[in-house]
């Protein structure tokens, strides 16, 4: 919980790489603790992931550091899902998968007609998220074709 604790005043720096190493931990933590860090996960996504994408005074280097922690978050198999499941579908969290959606189809789309890094990042996001839950469709699907 203190080393939770520490990750959520790196963005006060907005020190890029220290952004980047404090996300880059929490994606570790995340693969081996996950069953235990719902909490943390529910104020780590919100304050480091997806506030400094909604902020519009976050610094353009400063979103493109989330963006890539959240492709690499998003390439994760259970990721998404979990997210789907243990807050949008919970009654009294917060939506973190809608959440998470939304913000990155806005962000992959440039309105002023200039492509910029950012929208690469969250389209390689989106993309990635959806090649996870074809995986994870396609491992059930197998699973499922095996047993019987």
């Amino acid at each position: 919980v203190s080393l939770v604790a520490g990750l959520l005043r790196v963005p006060a720096l907005e020190e890029p790489a220290a952004l980047a190493g404090a996300l880059s931990l929490f994606r570790a933590m995340y693969v081996n603790l996950r069953g235990e860090l719902r909490g943390q996960t529910e104020v780590v996504i919100s304050a480091l992931y997806l506030a400094p994408l909604e902020d519009k005074n976050s610094p353009e280097v400063v979103k493109e550091v989330v963006l890539e922690g959240l492709a690499d978050l998003c390439a994760l198999p259970a990721f998404l899902a979990d997210l789907y499941v243990n807050f949008d579908c919970n009654l009294s969290s917060p939506n973190l998968f809608e959440r998470s959606a939304k913000l990155l189809c806005k962000s992959s789309f440039p309105v002023s007609g200039v492509l910029t890094t950012s929208h690469l990042l969250s389209f390689a996001a989106l993309c990635r998220g959806l090649d996870a839950i074809c995986l994870r469709c396609d491992g059930a699907a197998s699973a499922g074709a095996d047993a019987a």
